[in-house]
């Protein structure tokens, strides 16, 4: 398998099979090879003429598949996000970033993400990963403006509590960031903001909150109970490992290719 970017796109009319991954960019495939269109974030960007241009739809979202189905007669398939837990695995395996108490790893966005703004006006403590908060009333939370992928993995497992939010029409539209499956794979715990999708995927090991209260009750009644911690966590590893990682859908972009 090869990964192309836009620019080296011309590439790929010498492969079997193409994937493409949609997310702002639109996706043509090149002629020739048979082709998967993955929609892994802006479902709502995605055009009829995609839908139509390919041999398959993957999309990362229960309800998109649904959506799909009734705008083009490509077949839609269900192809959650994933993980890589030979990255995102409990501490012990490399040296790592330590990390503790109740952590946010996010850039900022205009004009605010809940989850850390939320966090800031409850006066919880937390550690902020990320960049571009200069200027917010987060700012002085910010621990490092950049985390190098390899070393997330250690913040994500030594954190007592991760706190998770995701664009709120991907939320509505159930979709689920990767960050949920790299921090269940890290062997650590999150908090995230609701979806249908985050439910679908976890039932309830991974709490959710829709208001800036629901978000302080879940974070003060978690942090009070580390062995429901552990416990959970251990848990959403297990599901993960079992079923959400790149070589499962790796697998199942091999069956639908060869189809």
């Amino acid at each position: 398998m090869q990964v192309l970017h836009a620019a080296a796109w011309e590439a790929a009319a010498q492969a079997d099979v193409v994937i493409g991954l949609r997310g702002v960019r639109a996706f043509t495939p090149p002629p020739g090879p048979r082709s998967i269109l993955w929609v892994i974030s802006h479902p709502d960007a995605v055009t009829d003429d995609e839908l139509d241009a390919v041999d398959h739809v993957c999309v990362a979202s229960d309800l998109a598949v649904d959506r799909y189905r009734d705008r083009t007669s490509t077949p839609v398939h269900l192809l959650h996000q994933a993980t890589d837990p030979s990255v995102f695995a409990p501490v012990g395996t490399r040296p790592v970033l330590q990390a503790d108490g109740v952590v946010v790893v996010a850039n900022h966005r205009y004009p605010s993400r809940r989850g850390p703004r939320w966090l800031h006006q409850l006066g919880i403590p937390f550690r902020l990963y990320g960049a571009n908060w200069s200027g917010t009333p987060e700012a002085p939370h910010q621990a490092a403006p950049y985390v190098r992928n390899h070393e997330l993995s250690g913040v994500y497992a030594t954190a007592d509590l991760v706190v998770a939010d995701q664009w709120w029409q991907m939320a509505r539209a159930g979709f689920v960031a990767n960050r949920l499956f790299d921090v269940a794979a890290a062997g650590g715990f999150t908090v995230s903001d609701a979806g249908p999708g985050v439910e679908q995927v976890f039932g309830d090991l991974v709490p959710t909150y829709r208001t800036r209260e629901e978000l302080g009750v879940l974070v003060e009644r978690w942090l009070a109970d580390p062995a429901g911690r552990r416990s959970s966590s251990a848990a959403l590893r297990e599901l993960v490992l079992a079923a959400h990682t790149f070589d499962h859908r790796a697998q199942r972009l091999l069956a639908l290719g060869a189809a």
